[in-house]
């Protein structure tokens, strides 16, 4: 039996929440909307799913891969965005062989798809529509579809559902069934939010489950914080102590919660910081960003002391680490100017104060209001005019100092170019500062094009630490190369020494 999501129906999501995470990995409990689709096709017996993706292709791909782990085959189809049900059922057709169960948008539901498909079967027409139960009276129940192949082209086009197409077909040729289980169309965050305490009081559509406070492998939960059930923390997750958590709240893998917190009712996602004495009811945090799920207003907290990352990105070890590389830049520039004074007036006598030039370039995202709106911060980066790499970018060390630079990270564009890539694929280079050397040097690339520069600074913003910083550096400046040299160089001198040993005591 076959099977196909589309995934890319669900723009009651905020922006900034698609932009780091597609709401199909949004977790419910600690698993992907998407994964709890795919695992209840599993229990019915289906082998082939086809998932629609709009965004979030790579996470998606990277996350789920060939499907084995579920006995599944899953295979992709990229769209730009969502351009209608008729449009993706076409490019998904050569991934079929036959009828298919058709899901329009994320759908969590309790229906047994592998009776559906079997009454489909049994019915003899080319279309079967089944009506589910709601699970809640604010949210209409979604229609689920099973279609034999030769229907994807009749479908009407730039269509975005096909409920109304089967009103309209004569009895021989469509199959409505009216079903008790329930099913819930998560495509905003007020269904989301109730798909995830659904899931924590174990309520239609998700399985009853009788564990009312769940933790998971490798938490640390201080003996004086009060857990009030439901509720979820993910894997190695800390929570400090005297912290309050619950009811119906869900704390997601990686996070920290710092001491005397209190999150009622609340949702926090994958490697988010809860900072000390923070109070959050009725609200999602993901990392910086605080979401209203009634409303869908975001706003981004700039104190890193209040929420962050928990792990390399806006949390309290990135501040650390940020702190340090000021302090060390401050005390790196007194010699790097004492060294580059005296050459400004060796390579420019009549002109020494020209050798020292500043350059206008963009930072990182700048705090947002109430709508949403952001643009990256515009600064002054002091620069040392020779072609030299390396000493070029000698005096930003005070750009480093005093915070608007970090030794590793995106490059640091113009205005204009940074306004070129603004609200593309590549907006996530601007959620973190530009940097004096960037990640591709630290692989010995020295001249990437500039759709690869791109690619790179977006690894690494989604994946930075102090860590990855620091082998980038020591790549930038060839330590890694050398050590490997020196390494080399010890192992042959210890085989040359073993071999003449070898022959020594082969000696009579």
């Amino acid at each position: 039996m076959e099977a196909v999501i589309i995934t890319g129906n669900h723009s009651g999501f905020p922006e900034d929440l698609r932009n780091r995470l597609p709401p199909a990995l949004m977790p419910v409990c600690g698993v992907p909307l998407s994964q709890v689709m795919l695992e209840h096709l599993a229990r019915n017996r289906f082998t082939r799913v086809v998932l629609v993706l709009s965004e979030g292709s790579y996470l998606m791909e990277r996350h789920f891969g060939g499907g084995r782990r579920w006995g599944l085959e899953i295979r992709y189809v990229l769209e730009r965005g969502f351009v209608g049900v008729r449009e993706s059922l076409i490019k998904a057709l050569s991934f079929l062989e036959g009828p298919f169960l058709l899901y329009e948008q994320l759908v969590m539901t309790d229906v047994p798809a592998a009776e559906l498909f079997e009454a489909h079967q049994a019915a003899g027409k080319g279309l079967t529509v089944a009506n589910p139960a709601s699970a809640d009276d604010r949210f209409a129940a979604p229609r689920l579809f099973v279609l034999e192949k030769d229907r994807i082209a009749g479908l009407p086009e730039k269509h975005e559902g096909i409920a109304d197409y089967a009103a309209g077909l004569p009895g021989e040729e469509a199959h409505f069934l009216r079903l008790d289980n329930a099913a819930l169309a998560v495509r905003d965050l007020p269904s989301y939010v109730f798909a995830d305490r659904a899931a924590l009081a174990g309520k239609p559509p998700f399985a009853r489950n009788p564990e009312r406070i769940r933790i998971g492998r490798g938490c640390g939960v201080h003996p004086s914080a009060v857990l009030s059930p439901p509720v979820y923390i993910g894997d190695f997750t800390t929570i400090g102590k005297s912290c309050v958590i619950g009811p119906e709240t869900t704390i997601n893998s990686g996070c920290v919660v710092d001491d005397d917190a209190e999150i009622v009712r609340g949702i926090v996602l994958k490697n988010t910081y809860v900072g000390e004495a923070t109070t959050l009811n009725d609200r999602i945090a993901d990392n910086d960003l605080l979401v209203d799920p009634e409303t869908g207003t975001v706003i981004r907290v700039p104190d890193v002391f209040v929420l962050g990352n928990s792990y390399g990105g806006h949390g309290l070890s990135a501040y650390a680490a940020r702190l340090t590389q000021r302090i060390l830049a401050f005390l790196a520039l007194i010699p790097a100017l004492a060294f580059l004074a005296p050459l400004a007036l060796r390579l420019s006598p009549r002109r020494p104060g020209k050798m020292f030039i500043t350059r206008r370039v963009a930072g990182k995202f700048i705090q947002t209001d109430l709508t949403g709106a952001k643009n990256p911060e515009h600064f002054s980066m002091h620069l040392f005019d020779v072609d030299n790499f390396f000493l070029r970018r000698l005096p930003a060390l005070w750009d480093v100092a005093r915070g608007k630079l970090s030794v590793v990270g995106p490059e640091p564009l113009s205005p204009e170019e940074a306004e070129a890539w603004l609200g593309s694929w590549a907006n996530e280079r601007f959620t973190c500062r530009p940097g004096l050397i960037g990640p591709w040097r630290g692989q010995g690339i020295n001249h990437p094009d500039e759709m690869e520069k791109r690619v790179m600074e977006n690894h690494y913003a989604q994946t930075r630490t102090p860590l990855s910083a620091l082998f980038i550096l020591a790549g930038a400046l060839g330590l890694r190369r050398r050590a490997k040299a020196l390494r080399n160089l010890l192992r042959k001198g210890m085989s040359q020494g073993n071999a003449e040993g070898e022959r020594r005591r082969g000696t009579p």
